[in-house]
């Protein structure tokens, strides 16, 4: 399956919930916002949290040891991950995490991209090779030694931890290269592939993935990353490259998707947008953007974020 057919699928899916709940439109989506809010909220994440048992369910009757999943920036993969692994756990499998961020090549080491910086989005900058080599060998059971990734410094350093696995153990890897098939290709036959991406139906103000997982990130680069709206504005067309070039192309042989949009969470992001983007933007370059961000918000009522679960996969943004 191709990509394309899978966001196609992915859409359907959502707008024939946005349908059942009376939620398809804007308007629909203002009223119930303004008039119950604790109720949007929960309709929305009772879906996700009916999505993710369903996976967790058919992941451990497959009997499978590998969990690979993948998805682009802002898509909620760590929270969706965390999730996954207590669902796992109630279902009496127990998780070995190996974080593919710990495989990072020291900074002089990696490819470059168009600007002449360490290209983050490429596969290369990856160990790649150990990284095949180490989960193989975890999943013959055998003890191996993770590495560590300095992301300050942004330079390998030693062990970071030692594993063996037990027999009945699942393996879980999460990462923007996670279905990448030059990944431990002996190990993929074993894998149970997820995707994940925030894919919202056309028909709620035009908003896409790429623009919703934008306002995402905007919001968690300025409270967590330190990075104001021109710095994540200047990665986001470097980021979204990457995507197309290595995560969407095997996105389509994927087992299982989830998608991470939330109909709500327009509404709640209009007071982080207003102390994140100035009245008047610096450099002409980014007033379209801003504008169109500005458009997209300034549609939708606002609401609170007190009825929004610990587990949301939002609070990986809008938590301060």
């Amino acid at each position: 399956m191709l990509y394309a057919d899978l966001e196609r699928i992915m859409i359907e899916e959502y707008r024939q919930f946005l349908s059942a709940c009376g939620l398809l439109g804007r308007e629909a989506m203002n009223e119930m916002a303004e008039k119950d809010p604790k109720g949007l909220v929960d309709l929305c994440e009772k879906r996700q949290q009916r999505k993710i048992e369903l996976i967790a369910s058919k992941t451990a009757e497959s009997g499978r040891s590998l969990v690979l999943i993948s998805g682009p920036s802002s898509s909620g993969k760590t929270t969706f991950a965390h999730r996954l692994e207590r669902e796992l756990a109630m279902r009496g499998k127990r998780i070995i995490t190996v974080n593919m961020d710990d495989y990072y090549l020291d900074e002089k080491d990696m490819p470059l991209n168009m600007d002449g910086g360490p290209d983050f989005e490429a596969f290369e900058s990856l160990d790649y090779r150990r990284l095949s080599s180490d989960l193989e060998g975890i999943l013959r059971g055998e003890e191996v030694s993770l590495p560590g990734f300095d992301f300050v410094n942004r330079v390998r350093i030693g062990s970071s931890r030692t594993v063996r696995r037990q027999e009945d153990e699942i393996v879980l890897v999460e990462g923007i290269h996670a279905l990448n098939p030059a990944l431990a290709p002996n190990a993929r036959d074993d894998a149970m592939k997820i995707f994940i991406s925030a894919i919202s139906s056309y028909s709620l103000n035009g908003i896409n993935s790429s623009n919703t997982r934008l306002l995402r990130r905007l919001i968690r680069d300025y409270y967590h990353r330190g990075a104001d709206y021109v710095r994540t504005l200047e990665m986001w067309i470097e980021v979204e490259m990457g995507s197309r070039r290595n995560i969407y192309p095997y996105a389509g042989d994927c087992d299982m998707w989830f998608n991470s949009s939330c109909a709500y969470e327009y509404c709640l992001y209009g007071e982080h947008l207003d102390r994140i983007l100035p009245e008047k933007t610096r450099g002409v370059a980014y007033r379209q953007g801003i504008r169109r961000i500005r458009e997209i918000i300034n549609g939708y009522a606002r609401m609170s974020a007190r009825y929004v679960p610990d587990a949301s996969v939002l609070n990986e943004f809008i938590k301060q």
